[in-house]
């Protein structure tokens, strides 16, 4: 075989490895999902015993005016289990002080709300880098992402994990969102999904709940993938790496 024949050769086989490589990396993609929690229920910190049977840990992001009172009419996490929460290795986020909808007040009432919640969390020794926006309204965006890493809006979609703006598939009760995780899930072939959760209950709120056996079933179709479980916190480090 002449030599130029053969190095042709060399080269058509170290190609065709590099697109074999490229190929393989591109199938083993990490996947993330994060499951995060609004509002703050106290519904939830029995949800984070749960999650930490499976050795993971959640978002919780609360609104501080109704820390240890209600909201709407359901009771809301008091501090010390806010704290202890966060001691256990999950991650409190921020969600404004009043829980106020964006489009409903001006920039500069924005802004304090969230200022006021910020205050509130650095008093009490909470380290808070991550927000959502309540009723998932991110027409003032621009404003939280001045103060926060990241904020999560309630719209489904699958994120990047340099993305600062997120999407959050919202699970309630028997809704097209619920009834799609399992596509979801199934199909992620690297990227990030973000779920979000309201109150666990056992007489869910058709527009915003779930029944512990909602939850436990969630938990159980991410337990099958493949995904890591980290918090919005740990796999926005992982830009950093």
């Amino acid at each position: 075989m002449k030599l130029s024949r053969v190095i042709i050769l060399v080269v058509a086989g170290l190609f065709i490895a590099i697109g074999l490589l490229l190929v393989l990396g591109q199938n083993q993609k990490e996947t993330y999902i994060s499951i995060t929690f609004d509002d703050g229920y106290s519904s939830q910190y029995d949800a984070a015993k749960t999650l930490e049977n499976y050795g993971w840990q959640g978002t919780f992001y609360i609104p501080t005016d109704f820390v240890g009172k209600t909201y709407e009419n359901i009771s809301v996490m008091d501090l010390q289990q806010i704290k202890d929460l966060q001691l256990r290795g999950h991650e409190i986020g921020g969600h404004g002080a009043s829980h106020v909808n964006a489009s409903n007040v001006s920039a500069e009432a924005y802004e304090s709300d969230i200022l006021e919640s910020k205050n509130f969390f650095e008093e009490n020794n909470l380290s808070v880098r991550n927000f959502a926006f309540p009723y998932g309204d991110d027409s003032k965006k621009d404003i939280a992402l001045k103060y926060f890493d990241t904020a999560r809006s309630t719209k489904p979609c699958i994120n990047n994990i340099s993305d600062r703006e997120l999407c959050g598939l919202t699970l309630v009760h028997q809704n097209e969102e619920y009834k799609s995780l399992t596509t979801y899930v199934n199909e992620l072939r690297g990227g990030w999904l973000v779920i979000a959760i309201h109150s666990i209950s056992s007489n869910p709120r058709s527009d915003v709940d779930i029944t512990p056996e909602e939850l436990d079933w969630i938990l159980e179709q991410i337990n099958q993938t493949n995904a890591k479980v980290m918090t919005i916190a740990q796999v926005r480090e992982l830009n950093k790496a």
